[in-house]
């Protein structure tokens, strides 16, 4: 049962949101930890699909032992997704992310042995847990046996954490006094009599495990063990992303995605923990020149836009340096950024943009590295409560996607295409308030009187970031997406 399709789809897309945190952070965690925490996420995220499937199966009859009509069986099975798939996996994505940071620190705190102390501590806030606030202070060398059952998290949405501190800055705690305040803190009886929090008695780092061993999830029967094992390493072995970067710094990223889109890149303002989101840039552009070769003409550049305006400004500095030998060095300066600031200005709400300048070959797409790590992911949130981006993206990928359908309407001519017409048309007929609520208010803004916005352009760049970003597009961007699909000839 879990070796077909569906099955398999599901334990991939499962195992997708809950390594979201180890895809950015593994390139500074040691190979084998990295490798053992993806393992663990893969047979989770199967034993997690064995259950729900079991669970639905159970639902098949009724209390008298009848099969039920479809759609009752339907509402419940619906319910068993609702708990499993938006309740439960809410809080293993926390705690997925939590575990994974503590793992990576763990690496680090592995390498200098017991020459720092180990401290534990809370987030001091309201919500702080009281048997998790007992723990605060607690600091110990890394070595002790407290850090084998207590280091954080210790519980779902806990949000401690543990640091480095000198010696002798903080007085040593006794050992025996703060294993006890660690087993109060991962004590929960359950209405079975059983305690709940006592799983949480792992160090995700020592362990190699992002979730805890005794989780309920991995009881199962020894054929159910076999099969989800089995299951987890074909879904682990699926390749997942064709576009998958080696570089393990910025400047080998740069290097690589030159090489292989043959594009000038330059990601100034990225570090080396922003190198996730230099992946989701390059695997959407890769897919993009692979499925769509003619793109290629509208696309020199990819990178971040500090790093084309540092391009533009070398470009210039060189040009007028050449041109006016006996100028001071200063005014060649000061006119080449001024020059660098008109071709590639960097506004401040703009997450990136597509670049259509022919200038110096520097046509392309850019991200704003002011949006860099988490602050893009919390506004793209934001956005998407407030329906100012379409369903489905609140991503990289999608922000990027979007660029890229300025791209493909730049290549096609598509808003003026009758086809399109007759689908932007469609909609504009049934007012703002229609397209905000089944496309996005970005789409269009009747309102924006800058140069720079066309109804039309955006229309088509949020219809295809949907089209390519929600799992079930809607109609609007379904018909947008279709119509690219056909005019692209698009490859599958």
């Amino acid at each position: 049962m879990l070796s077909e399709p569906e099955p398999l789809t599901l334990i991939t897309a499962t195992h997708d949101a809950l390594a979201e945190e180890l895809g950015r952070l593994e390139r500074s965690i040691p190979d084998e930890m990295a490798r053992a925490l993806d393992e663990n996420i893969f047979l989770f995220s199967g034993f997690k699909t064995y259950h729900e499937m079991n669970d639905a199966s159970r639902l098949l009859k009724d209390e008298d032992g009848g099969f039920k009509s479809f759609d009752r069986f339907l509402q419940d099975v619906q319910a068993i997704d609702a708990s499993y798939n938006q309740n439960w996996l809410y809080a293993e994505y926390n705690f997925a992310t939590a575990s994974t940071q503590m793992a990576a620190k763990w690496a680090d705190i592995e390498r200098d042995g017991d020459e720092y102390d180990l401290q534990y501590r809370t987030a001091l806030d309201g919500l702080v847990r009281p048997e998790h606030a007992a723990l605060e202070g607690i600091t110990l060398p890394p070595s002790d046996k407290f850090w084998n059952e207590y280091y954080p998290p210790n519980g779902w949405n806990c949000r401690c954490t543990a640091v480095q501190v000198l010696k002798d800055k903080y007085p040593t705690s006794d050992s025996d006094q703060a294993c006890a305040a660690g087993e109060r803190a991962t004590t929960q009886i359950g209405k079975n009599g059983q305690n709940k929090a006592e799983m949480f008695r792992f160090n995700p780092g020592k362990a190699g495990k992002v979730f805890p061993p005794k989780h309920p999830y991995f009881k199962a029967p020894a054929g159910a063990k076999k099969a989800v094992g089995k299951a987890a390493t074909t879904a682990a072995s699926t390749p997942n992303n064709p576009y998958q970067l080696k570089a393990k710094t910025v400047a080998e990223a740069e290097k690589e995605i030159a090489q292989n889109l043959g594009v000038t890149c330059n990601f100034k303002g990225f570090t080396k923990n922003d190198l996730q989101q230099i992946q989701d840039i390059y695997s959407s552009v890769a897919t993009h020149l692979d499925k769509y070769p003619d793109l290629k003409k509208h696309i020199n550049f990819v990178g971040s836009m500090q790093g084309r305006k540092a391009l533009f400004y070398d470009k210039f500095y060189q040009e007028l340096k050449t041109k006016y030998p006996t100028f001071p060095d200063a005014t060649i300066q000061r006119t080449a950024r001024s020059y660098a600031n008109s071709y590639a200005s960097i506004p401040s709400n703009a997450y990136a943009y597509s670049a259509p300048s022919t200038k110096f070959d520097l046509n392309g797409v850019a991200f704003n590295a002011n949006y860099k790590g988490d602050k893009v992911k919390k506004t793209l949130d934001s956005d998407l409560k407030a329906k100012w981006h379409p369903e489905g993206c609140n991503t990289v990928k999608s922000v990027f996607d979007h660029e890229l359908g300025h791209k493909i309407d730049e290549t096609l001519g598509l808003r003026s295409d009758a086809e399109f017409l007759k689908i932007f048309t469609d909609a504009e007929q049934q007012g703002k308030a229609y397209i905000k609520d089944n496309l996005s208010e970005y789409a269009y803004m009747q309102s924006k009187t800058t140069p720079d916005y066309n109804p039309k352009a955006e229309f088509i760049a949020e219809a295809w970031s949907e089209y390519l970003n929600n799992p079930n597009p809607r109609p609007i961007a379904k018909s947008v997406g279709d119509l690219i699909v056909k005019k692209t000839k698009w490859k599958k």
